[in-house]
């Protein structure tokens, strides 16, 4: 098994994060694997630099954990590095879903985008309650719920790192399993994924356009890559953006 990144990243002290995300349906070659759009909350990284703690939420095709093709909401979290700790949506005590109406692991009710056509997205955020520790989640404007202080200790001061973009869990060497829409960064709007109006929560508690992100190297481009971190400014629906995807197995992708 091997994971595949196209991300951006920035380092600070942080207390919630927000971004845009667009969502399609890629393809998922083989059940075992996944494809998603997601942000991470990272409290610190090991001299590996493998993330100690983490929050994730976003959107993902993974049919050997739900079954079917459609993109889901889910939520994410580990306290020791992915090793013990940790789980999907509520799968185990970690996550308190408040929300009624939003399922978590259930299918996205809005459509999906489409290649030169409509775009659909998602506006995710995450917040750190000052009083008790705890991590909302609200999803386009309705809270979902929260990641608990007690399961995640290492974010009692907040966050050192914020990521988004995508990522490919391949069962082999590669597979055709896409990332984003399928498409590489570079065919731009209606045509790549995108994450956009990227901004962070600060140490005071206030929310802020993101900067001086900086991309993740990509290990394979010819499969899948990030396009450069735009500015369009703080008054305008993109701010802080970038575009990312890939189809996964090509000719130039060996």
């Amino acid at each position: 098994m091997c994971f595949q990144h196209a991300v951006a990243f920035v380092r600070g002290k942080f207390r919630g994060f927000k971004t845009t995300i667009n969502i399609w349906k890629p393809r998922v070659e083989q059940p075992r694997e996944f494809s998603l759009s997601q942000f991470w909350l990272i409290s610190s990284y090991d001299r590996h630099g493998v993330p100690r703690s983490t929050m994730e939420a976003g959107w993902q095709i993974y049919p050997s954990l739900y079954g079917g093709d459609d993109p889901r909401l889910f939520v994410y979290w580990t306290a020791d590095g992915y090793n013990s700790t940790g789980c999907y949506n509520l799968g185990c005590d970690g996550f308190v879903q408040v929300s009624s109406s939003i399922v978590l692991g259930g299918a996205i009710s809005s459509r999906t985008s489409t290649a030169g056509s409509t775009q659909s997205h998602k506006v995710v955020c995450v917040l750190q309650d000052p009083r008790s520790g705890n991590w909302w989640l609200r999803v386009s404007g309705s809270y979902v719920g929260y990641w608990k202080a007690s399961a995640l200790p290492d974010f009692a001061n907040g966050a050192s790192a914020v990521s988004c973009g995508g990522e490919v869990l391949e069962a082999n060497r590669h597979t055709r399993t896409q990332m984003g829409s399928g498409a590489f960064p570079n065919a731009h709007y209606k045509y790549a994924a995108y994450h956009r109006d990227i901004q962070i929560v600060n140490a005071n508690f206030r929310l802020q356009q993101a900067q001086n992100m900086a991309r993740v190297a990509v290990k394979k481009p010819g499969c899948y890559d990030i396009g450069t971190i735009q500015d369009a400014g703080r008054n305008t629906s993109w701010g802080t953006y970038f575009f990312y995807g890939g189809p996964g197995y090509s000719s130039k992708c060996v």
